[in-house]
């Protein structure tokens, strides 16, 4: 199999300063880092080595149809001086040979001729032409097939140099980008190869010009403009030689040269060169114009074939519906669920087994009690339900999401309590709301729980959601129980203590007496455990019950939004959609740089 090796024929230049057109400059540098998958890079740092200057040189390439020889003829014709003798690089240049190697025409005062590039012979020639219009010329063979209609017309300002190497079953090829482009055809028979850049450029605009090699011309003002110009080669080279013989042929030469269609072609090629002091040349600045709508263009596409690929992964919209439809059934049966079984578990024998006065019997049960509660009472059947439904989603091409296990509860949406609710919060999504956090809970536990898993499948968030609520509530409230239990019966014991010492150690006082000190500290204890713990195994209902409806209020929305989405998670937007938004970008940016006067 082939390979091919495409380089660059313009090496990278460092970057400018100082430059009337600096802004332009800069952005249009930033197109290789931002956009290179949709610029040219040959093209761009062509571009940028014309900002660089204000009278850079102009590159214009003339390329023959099936051959180069009439692109050379005619290289040769519009380069001549009449006034001078034919030089020895006219009749070189003039000649056949089997070489179909690309010529580059540059300007010197000593003809030069490096044939050793395998790609390009550079020929240094005094041409006036070339000096004063600080011009180069790449001459170059294309064949029929590749100026078709099916080509991108802007192809031609790429003109590509091959060299095959049989051996290695390789060729290389090298970019060399002009700022123009000559597709020149050898009869009307193939005026077909110029439908291609028909379309390429509006009249005010054109950086690519068709010409056809004919037998007649009628030659008209209007020709200069069109986009393919007949020419007549033969009636040229005719006038150039009339002319050199005698100054006195100079009327048959004006008639035979203006015949010849030679001088539109002549317009075109000088269209554009001049420059002046605080401005950039024409065809500098047609050549940015043309980069930037390459560029947009294809950035477009690529957005076209991506949003292709993601409509193609959507979901049908009756499979959206019937997918909605189940997730609203589920969300109703788990709130009844969450509402009916709590509902029975804190009016069960074993939550009563927690009463107040129960307590000093009951206290280790605390944490066995109420985690059997969690176990057993608090969404179970909705996260099996949830597991099946979510089978449902992926069959349909959706993805499950990775996100928090469940949401924060809102001031407004969180039960009116101590510490408790919080408690599940910061199990969640971190540190505990600061305006409970010297509550009573956080002072009894002195460390802090390890870290949860911060994500999770959404099919285990019920399940996480209940550990996490578990790891956080129960133990403090196991300590709380402990805590109160013992402050009563400290307290208990303070006062029988004081009541003996106050009954023995004063002679007048009765037992009655005494012992109204010790009742009365009873009774102060027993009411401060009835109404201390009573309210934390209250706050602790509210609490399961509401983060309970969190989750799942948290859950259906984020299916919710999966499902009415159709699937657009299913496409990795994560690097393709960021490349085109930022290549986008930086050809805006360009633009913008342009419109603020930075290129005139």
């Amino acid at each position: 199999m082939a390979c091919t090796i495409s380089i660059s024929a313009i090496p990278w230049q460092k970057s400018i300063r100082n430059i009337p057109t600096q802004k332009v400059y800069d952005t249009l540098s930033a197109l290789e880092k931002n956009a290179a998958v949709y610029t040219d890079l040959g093209q761009l740092q062509l571009a940028l080595r014309g900002l660089e200057s204000e009278n850079p040189i102009t590159r214009i390439a003339i390329l023959g149809v099936n051959g180069a020889r009439n692109a050379r003829r005619l290289a040769r014709i519009l380069l001549a001086d009449p006034l001078d003798a034919e030089p020895a690089w006219e009749k070189q240049l003039a000649d056949t040979d089997n070489d179909e190697r690309a010529i580059l025409l540059c300007y010197g005062e000593t003809p030069n001729y490096d044939q050793r590039h395998p790609l390009l012979r550079t020929w240094t020639v005094p041409s006036k032409t070339l000096q004063t219009h600080r011009l180069e010329i790449l001459i170059q063979g294309i064949d029929s097939n590749a100026s078709n209609v099916q080509v991108d017309p802007h192809i031609f300002l790429i003109p590509s140099l091959e060299m095959a190497n049989s051996s290695a079953a390789r060729y290389s090829v090298v970019r060399y980008p002009v700022h123009k482009a000559l597709i020149l055809s050898d009869g009307l028979s193939d005026l077909s190869a110029h439908s291609s850049i028909t379309r390429a450029q509006s009249p005010e605009n054109q950086m690519l010009k068709g010409a056809a090699i004919t037998g007649w011309i009628d030659t008209t003002e209007q020709e200069s403009k069109a986009v393919v110009m007949p020419v007549n080669i033969n009636h040229a080279e005719t006038a150039i030689s009339t002319f050199r013989q005698s100054i006195d042929n100079s009327i048959s030469y004006e008639r035979t040269w203006f015949s010849s269609g030679v001088p539109n072609l002549s317009t075109w090629l000088l269209a554009g060169l001049d420059s002046t002091p605080g401005t950039i040349k024409p065809t500098i600045r047609n050549l940015v114009y043309s980069l930037l709508s390459t560029t947009s263009s294809r950035i477009q596409s690529s957005e076209a074939d991506y949003l292709q690929t993601t409509a193609s992964k959507a979901i049908p919209s009756s499979t959206r519906s019937v997918l909605s439809n189940a997730l609203t059934a589920w969300s109703e049966r788990a709130h009844t669920e969450l509402r009916d079984h709590l509902s029975l578990a804190f009016s069960s024998p074993s939550w009563r087994k927690l009463a107040w006065w129960k307590l000093p019997w009951r206290v280790d049960d605390v944490d066995m009690i109420a985690a059997d509660v969690m176990q057993r009472s608090w969404l179970q059947s909705a996260e099996k339900e949830l597991i099946w439904l979510v089978g449902r989603i992926e069959q349909a091409g959706l993805v499950v999401p990775e996100m928090k296990i469940a949401p924060t509860s809102s001031p407004d949406e969180a039960p009116k309590v101590d510490v408790h609710s919080s408690a599940f919060t910061a199990a969640v999504v971190g540190p505990p709301n600061p305006d409970i956090a010297g509550s009573l809970y956080h002072s009894l536990i002195g460390i802090e729980p390890p870290p949860l898993q911060e994500h999770s499948n959404y099919p285990q968030t019920i399940s996480r959601a209940r550990n996490a609520l578990s790891s956080r509530t129960i133990t403090p409230l196991q300590s709380l129980a402990q805590s109160l239990l013992l402050h009563s019966f400290s307290t208990t014991l303070l006062t029988s203590s004081l009541s003996a010492l106050v009954y023995f150690s004063i002679s007048t006082t009765s037992l009655s007496e005494a012992g109204t000190i010790a009742a009365l500290g009873l009774v102060y204890s027993a009411r401060r455990l009835q109404r201390r713990w009573e309210d934390a195994r209250k706050a602790w209902r509210d609490t399961v019950r509401e983060e309970g409806r969190s989750v799942l209020r948290h859950v259906e929305g984020v299916w919710r939004d999966s499902i009415e989405r159709g699937g657009e998670e299913a496409v990795d937007e994560g690097v393709e959609a960021k490349e085109m938004r930022v290549a986008r970008e930086a050809v805006q940016r360009v633009r913008d740089a342009i419109e603020e006067g930075q290129l005139k």
